[in-house]
């Protein structure tokens, strides 16, 4: 009762206005505060930010409210690099949230060592297939800009033993140099991913991990740098700086840069002369040491050459100073350059010389000359030996014995022939000529002696780069070949483009499957023509019985010539007798 009266009081006190006063229809969707509507936070009339004020509606005594609260768009966003969106959102509005995954090898900003996250709205798992420290999330605030629930940038993952790309962080940024697949110290690679000192890493990459070991060679030097401008620096930055530096100059890793010290002496007194210009005025001793990873890139001789020439050497670090670092809002010069000095001895590069090249030239030549006389020599008469001169006939003059399927097309399919003709493919390192020679004088297409020629050029062809017409050559024989066996396209002495194209791309795989397709139907037909020779034997040592029964007949016959001459003159007698 005490509730029911409370409201009726407010209600009295209170009263809405009647229409068509303001006020008097209830606020559109997305805003309150009636009679004086004005949209929520991260609602405005166009979707428009306005920095977070309220937009109030207009009334009009017609139509009512006018207009009506949209949410405040942010627009596309700019993703993070190295990372994969994991939607599509083309237009970004208040409330919508994004989320990218970071590429494999790295990880989100701000992800701890101990797997927590170290920023307020992180998620405690990610979507499926997607580990929270890998999951980047921005959402549409209510200002028109992108707010980070999670870590802004995918960083590198220090000790999986994968060396990605870091040129999308600052240049400070000194977040992985080395990755050897752990984080222990005194191997090289440190907790942090930085190279120890003496040390060299080699071969890291996002496939395979560093190999760390003491440097063999290096070599150690300082210069002193002038540094004047309107504001301090500090050794870090410098030693930072010089390590791009010299890294840009001698062009070698940055992780092969060591600095060793930074000692530093200030001045910012009022100074006279050009130096009243600037607020601040230091000098900076940087000392290195360069340690020799790969001498091929970089070796001491080329060091030592290059910081004799001071003159040379000194505008070079200048420029490299105001292009590549953060020094470039100072005017700089290199005051001293202490000449380096060489410690180890790093691996000897043998160059070649003329002689060297000569010979390599003559034992490569020599080396294809043996293979040729091999395969074009050695192995067609030992192909000749037991194949071809035991070989009892052709294919040709045999088509009668070949069978309907034979006829219908290849035995063995393209991608097959190493499964069923393992002995061939091996033969054909010494063999190739020889075998295509085989297959082509088996058919009949030409002679064995002549094939093996033909296919030596065509592998003379491939081998010096002009493959086409060494397949044109091979795939002439192809369709030749199928025009023979009953299935090409029925003109005579046409060459197929799908010939050339299989040699092209696959010409081991056609000598194969010409070679296996021959061979069976050559040894069908043998075992037909050696039938037939067998029932022609068996025919000719009949007819051999009836000859002997003829030489007997033969033998006796002058007897039955007697007997027939005695009894044709009694005959004769008895007739002349009966006429008398």
């Amino acid at each position: 009762m005490f509730r029911f009266a409370f409201v009726l009081a407010i209600s009295s006190a209170q009263p809405w206005p009647p229409c068509p006063q303001r006020g008097c229809l209830p606020c559109p969707d997305f805003s309150d505060g009636r009679p004086n509507c004005t949209c929520l936070e991260g609602y405005s009339l166009n979707g428009s930010s306005l920095g977070g004020d309220r937009v109030g509606l207009e009334w009009d005594t017609v139509q009512g409210w006018l207009g009506s609260c949209q949410p405040v768009i942010c627009g596309q966003v700019q993703g993070p690099a190295y990372a994969q969106a994991l939607q599509d959102i083309p237009v970004s509005r208040f409330g919508d949230m994004i989320q990218y995954a970071c590429n494999v090898g790295y990880e989100v900003e701000g992800y701890g060592s101990l797997g927590q996250w170290q920023v307020t709205f992180a998620p405690s798992t990610g979507p499926p297939g997607v580990p929270a420290q890998r999951l980047v999330r921005l959402r549409c605030s209510a200002q028109g800009t992108f707010e980070n629930l999670t870590g802004q940038r995918c960083v590198p993952v220090c000790g999986d033993g994968m060396l990605v790309d870091v040129d999308h962080l600052p240049q400070d940024d000194q977040s992985e140099q080395c990755d050897d697949g752990n984080r222990n110290t005194g191997d090289g690679c440190d907790g942090q991913c930085h190279v120890e000192s003496g040390f060299i890493c080699v071969a890291g990459s996002a496939t395979q991990p560093d190999r760390c070991s003491l440097a063999n060679a290096w070599a150690e030097s300082s210069i002193v740098v002038s540094l004047k401008g309107a504001r301090e620096t500090n050794e870090d930055e410098v030693a930072l700086a010089t390590s791009v530096v010299l890294a840009e100059v001698f062009q070698c890793p940055q992780r092969d840069v060591e600095i060793r010290e930074v000692v530093a002496s200030s001045s910012n007194e009022s100074l006279d002369g050009e130096t009243s210009f600037y607020d601040s005025m230091q000098a900076m001793q940087v000392t290195f040491r360069i340690k020799i990873s790969n001498s091929q890139v970089l070796s001491l001789n080329q060091i030592e050459a290059a910081m004799a020439n001071y003159r040379r050497f000194a505008p070079k670090v200048v420029a490299t100073y105001l292009e590549h670092s953060s020094l470039k809002d100072f005017h700089i010069m290199v005051v001293e350059v202490q000449p380096p000095i060489l410690e180890g001895e790093e691996p000897k590069v043998e160059v070649m010389d003329f002689n060297d090249y000569v010979a390599l030239v003559a034992t490569i030549g020599v080396s294809l000359s043996c293979y040729f006389c091999i395969i074009g020599v050695v192995g067609p008469a030992i192909f000749w030996c037991l194949f071809v001169n035991r070989r009892p006939h052709r294919l040709q003059g045999h088509l009668q014995y070949i069978s309907p399927h034979d006829k219908s097309g290849w035995v063995v399919g393209l991608c097959d022939w190493y499964k069923s003709s393992k002995a061939t493919c091996c033969s054909l390192v010494c063999f190739l000529p020889a075998r295509l020679a085989y297959t082509w004088d088996t058919v009949g297409i030409l002679p064995y002696w002549r094939g093996v020629r033909q296919a030596l050029m065509c592998c003379g062809l491939y081998l010096v780069g002009c493959w086409p017409c060494g397949a044109f050559i091979a795939g002439q024989r192809r369709s030749d070949l199928k025009e023979f066996l009953g299935f090409g396209d029925g003109v005579k002495s046409n060459i197929e483009i799908e010939d050339v194209c299989y040699y092209i791309l696959c010409p081991l795989c056609s000598v194969v499957q010409e070679a296996a397709h021959v061979d069976r139907v050559f040894s069908a037909v043998a075992r037909r023509v050696k039938a037939e020779a067998e029932k022609a034997k068996k025919r000719l040592e009949e007819i051999g019985v009836e000859e002997d029964d003829d030489e007997e007949m033969q033998a006796e016959a002058p007897t039955l010539q007697a007997m027939f001459d005695e009894g044709f003159n009694a005959a004769l007698d008895t007739a002349v007798g009966a006429l008398d």
